[in-house]
């Protein structure tokens, strides 16, 4: 079941590329507050723990590889900014010895950051850094034995899993009206952190994990990807998107 993805400036009616430029006006303003934040939207006292699990999940035995399939440039707001919408496709690799239990919708990016060069990526020096919270509806997941094969899948060493997600980032028509948060033309790289624990289940995964431990290791924490180059080509043809 997929979730609803909502923005922090979507509920105040703003489109992504007007939080982004409130952002940009912020870090002039406050320099030091946002010396290590380029674009900030909204981070969650329950998304902060989730994030750091990422990054330290990134030097663990789930690898994850992202790979661009479609980029698509939808009309936004006004006559100078446009949202690239990116598909993905999130590849989960267990580079471990033992078998590893994943969520099969494991999809919801919790946060994407782009940067010039995988150097910048590396070193953090980031040309948007996005956070998105998910809200979930009333229902909540019941998670069955019986159903183990409909929500996840037990990778072997090197075994692989695919799905797909998707993202949407601002970019301007025309590079002499750019603006501080707008992508340019050209080369960038794009990481970002996907959460693997469906955050409507009923029951928590310390307890699902000593219940499976025959089968494997459950795995909760959300994971970094690998970098991966994306490129932006002008002129781009516009589409009016759903």
């Amino acid at each position: 079941m997929r979730f609803r993805v909502i923005l922090f400036g979507f509920l105040l009616g703003l489109p992504l590329f007007s939080i982004m430029n409130i952002a940009a006006t912020w870090k002039q303003l406050f320099p030091r507050w946002m010396q290590n934040v380029e674009y900030q939207i909204y981070e969650s006292p329950s998304n902060r723990h989730i994030l750091q699990d990422g990054i330290n999940a990134s030097r663990s035995d789930l690898q994850l590889e992202i790979r661009v399939i479609a980029q698509r440039y939808c009309k936004a707001v006004g006559d100078v900014t446009d949202n690239m919408k990116m598909e993905l496709e999130l590849r989960y690799t267990n580079l471990g010895k033992d078998r590893l239990i994943l969520y099969k919708y494991s999809y919801n990016i919790l946060r994407f950051s782009v940067s010039r060069n995988v150097e910048d990526a590396l070193a953090k020096r980031f040309e948007v850094d996005a956070t998105q919270t998910f809200y979930t509806d009333d229902s909540v997941l019941k998670i069955d034995d019986r159903e183990f094969d409909k929500y996840f899948v037990i990778l072997l060493h090197n075994e692989s899993y695919r799905t797909t997600a998707e993202i949407v980032m601002p970019v301007s028509r025309d590079n002499s009206l750019r603006k501080p948060s707008d992508l340019s033309d050209g080369e960038h790289v794009l990481q970002v952190w996907v959460s693997t624990w469906p955050g409507n289940a009923e029951t928590s995964p310390a307890d699902l994990k000593e219940k499976w431990r025959y089968l494997g290791m459950l795995w909760s924490k959300s994971v970094v990807s690998l970098p991966t180059r994306f490129e932006i080509q002008r002129p781009y043809q516009v589409e009016r998107c759903p």
